[in-house]
């Protein structure tokens, strides 16, 4: 193995961050609760098929009064992540690989009063498989030992533990990767751009080496 100069991607870790965690949650009176779980089960593992399956609105969870947020934050993990129409055009302006930005209307805790602002659940489709687990560290395998069991990160993955091949470096700025468990990944374009709009935070963005294998 030998390492280049290339330019690295990151870990765009909106899950394992407390401070986006808000917990919204369908309309059950609209959403069949035993269809809405299986369809958000879909949606964290990046199998969602049929965006218009998607809800429409999403309410804050009553009981939940201490976890309300002014302002929301620009990435909100509501189960599904939710992006804010700032960090929306951001994202528009990159090769999503045909990721979906569907509309999502957020209601606060009175569930009657809609949130300023437009909100989109962010649909990740593209997927590329450049993870090297062998070449990386602080990566657990919750259902080892499965075959092809993926890696889960969390908080112990720090910059540079999480080593990629060179054939992320092409296509899409976002993506999902099948070695990894319900990671979203982006490039350094796409990444750079996100901070220089003051939208990364709450959330992180873990850089991830690219490694050359011969």
């Amino acid at each position: 193995m030998s390492s280049k100069k290339l330019q690295p991607v990151f870990w765009w870790d909106v899950r394992r961050v407390n401070d986006n965690f808000i917990p919204y949650a369908p309309d059950l009176s609209i959403d069949d609760p035993k269809a809405h779980a299986e369809l958000l089960k879909r949606y964290k593992m990046g199998e969602t098929s049929d965006v218009g399956e998607l809800p429409d609105r999403l309410l804050f969870e009553k009981g939940f009064n201490g976890m309300q947020r002014n302002p929301l934050p620009p990435v909100i993990d509501a189960g599904y992540i939710v992006v804010n129409q700032a960090l929306h055009d951001v994202l528009v302006q990159f090769d999503l690989g045909g990721a979906v930005l569907h509309p999502v209307k957020l209601f606060q805790i009175d569930h009657t009063t809609e949130e300023a602002g437009n909100y989109y659940i962010l649909v990740v489709v593209a997927r590329k498989q450049g993870f090297e687990p062998e070449h990386s560290k602080n990566v657990e395998y919750p259902r080892a030992p499965e075959p092809n069991s993926p890696g889960m990160l969390s908080f112990l993955t720090l910059e540079d533990d999480v080593r990629m091949n060179a054939s992320v470096l092409t296509g899409a700025d976002l993506w999902m990767d099948p070695g990894v468990f319900q990671a979203f990944f982006i490039s350094d374009r796409l990444c750079q751009a996100i901070k220089a709009a003051n939208l990364l935070a709450p959330t992180r963005a873990i850089r991830c080496p690219i490694v050359t294998l011969h």
